[in-house]
Order: structure tokens, then sequence, then C-alpha cells
């Protein structure tokens, strides 16, 4: 039986971060883990009032942590846990 706790996820939590090119990221989470994850193809697909800021590279550029989480000044952010699996896969789905 697993005794998994809500503390066995927080390695998914993004501890630093920074932008090394345009919608690209070095990111490193609470384990240490670290990856560069390219944001462009993502950024230029996100529609709506949150997500169409992200296209602007200054506006993506604006990006810090909440809790863990990489968010914008606009309110939009995106969950750690995709954060991690797209790190891991060194792609974004």
């Amino acid at each position: 039986m697993s005794t998994a706790t809500i503390s066995d996820i927080s390695h998914r939590k993004v501890k630093t971060f920074r932008l090394t090119g345009p919608f690209i990221l070095s990111l490193r989470f609470r384990d240490d883990f670290t990856a560069e994850v390219d944001f462009s193809d993502w950024a230029q697909n996100r529609q709506g009032p949150l997500g169409a800021p992200l296209r602007d590279p200054d506006f993506f550029s604006q990006a810090f942590l909440d809790h863990g989480a990489l968010a914008w000044p606009n309110g939009y952010d995106i969950d750690p846990a995709a954060l991690r699996h797209w790190a891991e896969q060194g792609a974004i789905d």
C-alpha cells in the first residue's frame, strides 16, 4: 500500500527560473532538477484575454513564481505538475 502524502509532490514546484532567450526558460525545481523549456510554440498558440498577452515576448518575460507555479501579472499561471512534466519530457505536449 502506498503511503504518499501531499509533501511527496512538492518537488514539482519551481524553486527558481530564468529567461535564457525569447520564450525560453531555465527551470529549477525544489528537488534541484533543472531543465530548459522552449515555450515559443506554446505561447504563440495562447488564446483569450489571459492567454493572448503571452504571445508578446515583453509580457512573457514578466513571469514570476507564485507558490511554485509560473505566473504572469494578468493572472495566467501554469500548474507546477504540467511544468515538471514538460521539463522531464524535454518538450511541451
